[in-house]
């Protein structure tokens, strides 16, 4: 497989990370910050990907969750503006009617219209309801409800799912990792492995302290995961390694890092009267 291959749904939730890394990092100046959101924006709204955009959406709410930037006197009314400006240009662009621009594909997929592209992204969901409905049935049939039917087992082609999956041999992935742990480990194994997740996401609530790294590799986290409900990512080797790396990331606790003392509401303050102090 060549190695710089293009990835629909994984590239749009890398430029989701890009915009997180640039902010929770701190990579470049302000104003390169701002320039490499605007190109990523586009990027996510050009990709096409549902899973994609689903992912990098998420991933950008969390670290907005966590770190909640517009709290800053110094950088909380530009995101403020920022956000209102885009949501209004939005609306605009909405009511205008302009959503057959190439640059908002996903969002020709996302919202009800009588465009093609919406009719092929409804078909195309269906389809892989279909699919997931054949593989669980199959699943029950081969008696693997509990411990599933085993890794190795190409159950895309023996279920008969693989018609519903564009009909290439190539595909091994049902496009949703849940349904792809259940037919290889059964429920008991599934029951496992989401509450190991359960128990990451429930660590993430609560890192509102959290270091500049961890919260970057819960954005990883949580991206991955939803981008994995309706795309191969999770199932494939760049998005577990991806996943692996966030885990990595999130488990640098917060406990051992001193709180920084530097605030910048003191850019914000004015300066002390030395007269009246004198006088006191």
């Amino acid at each position: 497989m060549p190695a710089f291959l293009p990835r629909n749904d994984f590239d749009a939730l890398v430029s989701g990370l890009a915009i997180v890394a640039a902010f929770v990092l701190g990579i470049g100046r302000v104003s390169a910050r701002w320039l490499l959101v605007l190109g990523a924006s586009v990027c996510i709204l050009a990709n096409g990907s549902r899973a994609g955009f689903l992912g990098a959406l998420l991933a950008i709410a969390v670290y907005a969750v966590l770190q909640r930037p517009w709290q800053s006197r110094k950088n909380g009314p530009y995101i403020i503006s920022a956000v209102c400006i885009g949501a209004a240009i939005s609306l605009v662009m909405l009511a205008a009617d302009t959503l057959n621009m190439e640059w908002s594909k996903v969002l020709r997929k996302l919202i009800p219209s009588e465009n093609s592209d919406y009719a092929s992204a409804l078909n195309t969901s269906e389809a892989r309801s279909l699919a997931w409905s054949r593989i669980m049935r199959y699943v029950e049939y081969q008696d693997g409800e509990m411990l599933g039917l085993g890794f190795g087992t190409d159950y895309i082609q023996r279920s008969g799912a693989i018609e519903f999956l564009s009909g290439d041999p190539s595909v091994r992935q049902p496009h949703n990792f849940v349904v792809s742990w259940y037919a290889m480990l059964g429920a008991a194994g599934t029951l496992i492995v989401l509450l190991a997740l359960g128990a990451l996401l429930w660590q993430a609530a609560r890192a509102y302290r959290a270091s500049e790294l961890e919260i970057f590799g819960w954005c990883v986290i949580s991206g991955v995961l939803v981008a994995s409900l309706v795309g191969v990512i999770m199932e494939s080797p760049f998005g577990y390694s991806t996943f692996v790396l966030g885990i990595i990331c999130a488990s640098f606790s917060s406990s051992k890092h001193t709180e920084p003392t530097w605030d910048d509401s003191i850019l914000w303050r004015r300066p002390a009267n030395p007269r009246k102090n004198a006088d006191s």
